[in-house]
């Protein structure tokens, strides 16, 4: 039977046949069933397939988010870029805090920081005035950043800069090390790039930015080193002198009496009684030490009273677990002898908080202000110097007298208002970490002593001795023009900068960090131009690639789809 005639014949049936309701109701079911599994397939082939197309980040590189006329930021770089933001805010925070956070087992970085990693930062108020949402703060700074990437790009290619082998070179390692720690972490390297950047960035999609930020970095060094060439000691002294205030500063030792009133006392007039005594106390403690000459006498006053006040907290703290110590390492020693051993060792706990305290109170580069007392005391109303060197402030603060606490701070000026003559250090080092499976203190002197013996006695010998086989697990690293107290390792940073210090010293110097112990085998490349010389010299280039920016930003115009930026996923 064809085709033709099986139709014929069914429209004949239905012309004869008179099926029943229920019948009729059947035939709808099932019209209506076959629709609806009909629709459900398609549906489910459009969300399979739209979701593979979100997967893969179609969507976000067909919008256009910020372009220039030679440049553009697709979604999928922009995701990258707000990704980028959001690890930075967090690892800042994360190295901030990474003591604290160490010796705690419930917190972590995001309980500190308010930010849930299990929501959509799209979610989640930052700022509840303005009603910022996490998402919104990280992706005003990508935006930024991408401006200001578009507009470097442009120029570099206005000037004819292009990144050449050694710079992708460079943006091919820093690739595989992407799929290097994929592997470590146990993801796909696909996955690993989503989890980083955001669900559908690819490598094409991190490679790009990578190349634009390596485009417009390149091009902005080259501008800024310019501008470093053309700085003469002419022009930095003028810039100085014209913003004299924002690179002049001073030192002081600094201490504060307080009186508290005692809250669990329960005789009203008792507790008042004995917090003015407390009061004229150390006001009279103020007027003694406001009273000293030098910095030494100063601090002299101070240890004094710390020692006298916190004598007896220390002996119940310490004593009896010092006298077990000395009992367990003497233990044919007299009581007496043990007695007297433990004394001398509390003393010398004593004297170690005391000289730790001591170290507190300078507070040194304490910048122009005049808003408070103590910046009118230290700078003057008229931008000149108010306080001479060796004198004392004492300021009061009754504000929450009322509510029992009453302040007086002293203040010894160690470094008059001025700029900083101290001179910065050019030099290179090489590290060795000690340790169970760090270097020995004779493979450190062994270094020095190749060093030492070799052809060059400089910062190029310093590191191809690094760099050879014996010392490759060392750290090499030449640093420009760096301050005092720059360097974190105390006994380093001692070495460095001693007023007898000159050019093509070096030596070997132990030092303990974090109970580490530290070798550093360094070379003093040059003593450096003066602080204040090397601040005002980076103001003024600061200022000058400030505007270069501004006039390319206006040559270069930046257009942004805002639209396209807030349907980034996070």
């Amino acid at each position: 039977m064809g085709k033709g005639t099986r139709n014929r014949q069914d429209r004949a049936q239905v012309q004869v046949a008179t099926p029943s309701k229920q019948v009729k109701k059947q035939n709808k079911s099932v019209f209506y069933g076959t629709l609806a599994m009909g629709i459900f397939a398609v549906v489910l082939v459009v969300s399979l397939l739209l979701n593979a197309l979100v997967g893969a980040g179609v969507f976000m590189r067909a919008r256009t988010v910020a372009e220039t006329d030679d440049f553009e930021v697709n979604g999928a770089v922009m995701s990258y870029y707000i990704h980028e933001a959001y690890s930075s805010y967090v690892n800042y925070y994360k190295e901030m805090y990474s003591s604290f956070l160490s010796s705690s087992s419930s917190l972590s970085i995001y309980n500190i920081i308010g930010i849930d990693p299990n929501v959509s930062l799209k979610k989640q108020v930052m700022d509840e005035k303005t009603g910022q949402t996490w998402f919104q703060y990280f992706a005003e700074q990508a935006t930024t950043q991408i401006e200001e990437i578009l507009v470097y790009c442009q120029a570099a290619k206005a000037a004819g800069v292009k990144l050449d082998e050694q710079d992708i070179a460079s943006i091919d390692m820093q690739v595989e090390y992407l799929s290097f720690y994929a592997q470590i972490y146990g993801y796909s390297y696909t996955s690993y790039l989503s989890n980083l950047y955001g669900k559908g960035v690819k490598e094409k999609d991190v490679r790009q930015a990578m190349e634009l930020s390596a485009l417009a970095s390149k091009y902005a060094k080259q501008v800024q080193e310019g501008y470093y060439d053309a700085s003469t000691d002419e022009t930095v002294e003028k810039f100085y002198n014209d913003n004299k205030n924002d690179y002049i500063s001073a030192d002081y030792l600094i201490h504060v009496f307080t009186a508290k009133k005692d809250t669990k006392e329960k005789d009203a007039e008792k507790a008042k009684a004995d917090y003015e005594a407390l009061k004229e106390k150390i006001e009279g403690y103020a007027k003694t030490l406001s009273e000293k000459t030098t910095a030494e006498e100063f601090k002299q006053y101070i240890k004094e009273n710390w020692l006298e006040e916190n004598e007896k907290t220390y002996r119940t703290k310490y004593y009896e677990d010092l006298l077990k110590e000395v009992k367990k390492a003497n233990p044919d020693a007299t009581e007496e002898d043990n007695k007297a051993a433990a004394e001398k060792k509390l003393k010398e706990k004593l004297e170690e908080g005391a000289e730790d305290m001591l170290e507190d109170l300078l507070v040194e580069d304490y910048k122009y202000n005049v808003s408070k007392d103590l910046g009118k005391w230290i700078f003057g109303e008229k931008d000149v110097a108010a306080a001479a060197v060796n004198t004392t402030k004492v300021i009061k603060d009754d504000s929450k007298d009322k509510d029992g606490t009453y302040t007086i701070t002293v203040y010894f000026l160690t470094r008059a208002a001025s700029r900083v003559e101290d001179t910065t250090r050019t030099f290179s080092y090489m590290m060795l970490t000690g340790g169970k499976d760090g270097f020995t203190l004779s493979q450190a002197e062994a270094a020095l002593s190749l060093f030492k013996k070799g052809e060059k006695v400089d910062q190029e010998g310093l590191e191809e001795l690094a760099r050879s086989e014996t010392y490759k697990k060392s750290t090499f690293n030449s640093l420009e023009e760096l301050k005092q107290g720059s360097v974190e390792l105390k006994e380093f940073d001692e070495w460095l900068y001693a007023e007898d210090r000159k050019a093509g010293d070096y030596d070997l110097i132990t030092c303990t960090y974090n109970n580490t112990m530290y070798y550093v085998l360094a070379y003093v490349e040059e003593i450096g131009p003066a602080e204040w010389y090397v601040d005002a010299r980076d103001g003024m280039v600061a200022d000058q690639m400030e505007t270069y920016y501004e006039e390319q930003s206006k040559t270069h115009a930046v257009t942004i789809n805002q639209k396209a930026i807030d349907k980034t996923r996070m």
